[in-house]
C-alpha cells in the first residue's frame, strides 16, 4: 500500500497566510473550506494531503486575486456563484419547488454583510466567505435534522 505525502510545514503556512488574506478568521469557516477540498473528508490542514493542498492554495489565491490563470478552464466565480445555488436548492431555499428563491438568498447574503444587489455583482473574496458560511449553515441544518 502506498502512503500518500501530506501537506508540507511551508505549504500550510501558506494556507493560513491565504485564510488571513481571504477574512476567513473563524475555525468553522476553515474547517468546512479544509473539509470541501479533503477527499477523506477531513477539517484540519495538518491532515490535507500534499495535492490537495495545493489545490486548496490554488482556490484560495484565484479568490485572493493572488494569481489570474483560474486552476479549473471554468470561471471560478461562476462556480461559486453555482456552489451557493446548489446550497440553497439543497436547503431548499426554492420558488414553486424548483428555481432558488433569489429573494431570500440576497437577504441571507446581505444578513452577512454582504450589500450586493445581484448574485453577479459578489467579488471574489465574498463568494468565497458566503460560500463557506453557507455551507456551514447547511451542516448545522443537517445534523439539527438528524438530532446531533
Amino acid at each position: 500500500m502506498s502512503r500518500k505525502t501530506l501537506i508540507t510545514p511551508q505549504q500550510n503556512r501558506e494556507f493560513h497566510g491565504l485564510l488571513t488574506k481571504a477574512g476567513i478568521s473563524e475555525p468553522e469557516e476553515k474547517a468546512a473550506l479544509v473539509k470541501a477540498f479533503s477527499a477523506a473528508g477531513h477539517t484540519s490542514s495538518k491532515e490535507l494531503l500534499m495535492t490537495e493542498a495545493t489545490a486548496i492554495i490554488g482556490h484560495l489565491k484565484f479568490a485572493t486575486g493572488g494569481h489570474q490563470d483560474a486552476p479549473d478552464a471554468r470561471d471560478p466565480l461562476t462556480r461559486m456563484r453555482n456552489k451557493l445555488l446548489s446550497l440553497a436548492h439543497e436547503m431548499r431555499w426554492e420558488v414553486a419547488g424548483k428555481k432558488v428563491d433569489l429573494d431570500r438568498l440576497m437577504k441571507w447574503v446581505a444578513a452577512q454583510g454582504v450589500k450586493r444587489e445581484k448574485l453577479n455583482d459578489l467579488t471574489r473574496p465574498e463568494l468565497n466567505q458566503l460560500v463557506t458560511q453557507l455551507q456551514i449553515v447547511n451542516e448545522k441544518r443537517l445534523a439539527g435534522l438528524l438530532g446531533k
